[in-house]
């Protein structure tokens, strides 16, 4: 009788061994799905003819009327697109590589200085008084030079702080403009006939924030 019962076990277990080994087989199919990544581009192009004829890489140039005299103003309106794949939330507008003679950057002020906002036709209205908290005194004209050597002087974005929607959209799917309005001091005397000023006006377009600073 126990030699049954023992021999019974055996015939269980190897049941059971069986069953566990056909439970254990699955079916199975696989594909490969092949990945890439690739980056972004922001292209930045601009244009002072409305739009008509489009430049990119620092061959924009643009000046005041010939003869220039103390009182005279003269403004220059830029287009700008995005022709990169990407979008950017942000405009930088400053100037750099200041040169010029008789410190005649010193009585050539910004009296207006201005970017649209959500389309190419609307400009936010940016006060000159803009700049009271970057040159510390908002009642005093914001001459050439003070312009020049704050960096990203301006700053324009959509809605409230922080941005969160782009201000240029990519691949050109639409433009804004902005204007900068120089006067030469109705003041100066002179001492300023003949005398040069120059200056690049720099355009940058980001999703870096931090370049807000003062007054972002």
């Amino acid at each position: 009788m126990k030699r049954s019962i023992l021999m019974s076990l055996l015939v269980i277990c190897a049941v059971a061994a069986l069953i566990g080994g056909a439970t254990s087989a699955y079916f199975s199919s696989s594909e490969t799905v092949g990945v890439s990544s690739n980056a972004g581009t922001m292209n930045l192009q601009v244009s002072k003819d409305g739009g008509t004829t489009w430049d990119d890489g620092n061959t924009m140039t643009w000046s005041t009327p010939d003869a220039w005299a103390p009182g005279d103003t003269a403004t220059l309106v830029v287009t700008m697109r995005n022709v990169g794949s990407s979008g950017a939330l942000m405009l930088g507008v400053g100037g750099e590589s200041l040169s010029g003679t008789l410190n005649l950057v010193d009585v050539i002020h910004i009296t207006e200085f201005d970017a649209t906002e959500y389309d190419a036709n609307t400009y936010m209205g940016t006060p000159i008084s803009y700049w009271a908290d970057v040159f510390g005194d908002g009642d005093e004209p914001v001459t050439l030079r003070e312009f020049v050597d704050s960096p990203y002087s301006g700053k324009f974005w959509e809605a409230g702080h922080p941005p969160t929607t782009d201000y240029l959209d990519p691949n050109a799917s639409e433009v804004k403009r902005f204007k900068i309005t120089f006067e030469f001091d109705e003041d100066a005397g002179n001492e300023y006939q003949g005398a040069t000023a120059s200056f690049d006006l720099k355009f940058t377009i980001t999703d870096d924030t931090t370049v807000l600073g003062i007054g972002g």
